[in-house]
């Protein structure tokens, strides 16, 4: 992690030598989180990842119980101690949201405009994302590591490629997702302004961190996962 990060991670109590795994979607159903979790669940019963850790972000958190459940299932899993949650952060606190994880996990069942994808990459952190039909032509599918929607094991797989893979594919695969995100990103950023102004459609924190991400993507220059 970049030194943004390691302070975050102290703050969070993190330890200095796990391997983060960080969540941001909101905290919702659709977004896919169970998912995330019941993959990490499979990852973590693997000695060669014990160092591994799952960040989850309350990010507009769903009224209908959706983190207590989450939290329950944590417990149930007995990973409560490898299990960490962040508090929402302000706009212009997500490059340092970023810099604390080495792998950034996009997951959702739906989506949109993939702002996170485009967040992350400016911030130079791997990406494991959902592999959905709206984001074809959007992203660069040889920058982003994917999985099919709602699909634990083969999301579990896709995690362990990630983690395993070495220096080199991993600073490739950064590369082209910075300069997608740079060669896209204003496109993705306009195309949010258009529906606000034409539609109606409110722009959240996620659309607008972006904005405030780009000119910071130094922030977390690494080369791959920590530890690899």
């Amino acid at each position: 992690a970049s030194g943004l990060g390691e302070t975050r991670r102290r703050e969070l109590e993190i330890p200095a030598s796990a391997v983060v795994l960080l969540s941001v979607r909101a905290l919702r159903p659709l977004m896919g989180h169970h998912y995330v979790l019941e993959a990490f669940a499979l990852l973590a019963r693997e000695p060669q990842f014990r160092d591994v850790v799952l960040a989850l972000k309350r990010y507009l958190p769903s009224p209908d119980g959706y983190e207590d459940r989450l939290r329950a299932r944590v417990d149930e899993l007995g990973l409560a101690s490898r299990v960490f949650w962040l508090s929402d952060a302000r706009s212009e606190d997500m490059p340092v949201e970023y810099s604390l994880a080495e792998v950034v996990i996009n997951y959702p069942e739906q989506d949109g405009f993939p702002v996170t994808l485009f967040e992350a990459a400016a911030c130079r952190r791997p990406i494991v994302s959902s592999d959905l039909p709206a984001y074809r032509g959007m992203v660069d599918e040889e920058a982003v590591w994917l999985a099919p929607p709602a699909n634990p094991e083969r999301l579990a797989e896709t995690l362990r490629a990630c983690l395993s893979a070495g220096v080199v594919e991993n600073e490739t695969r950064l590369m082209r997702a910075e300069q997608f995100a740079r060669e896209r990103g204003d496109h993705v950023v306009h195309a949010l302004d258009v529906l606000h102004i034409e539609r109606g459609v409110d722009i959240d924190s996620r659309g607008q961190a972006f904005l405030d991400v780009r000119p910071t993507a130094s922030v977390a220059r690494s080369g791959g996962v920590r530890g690899r």
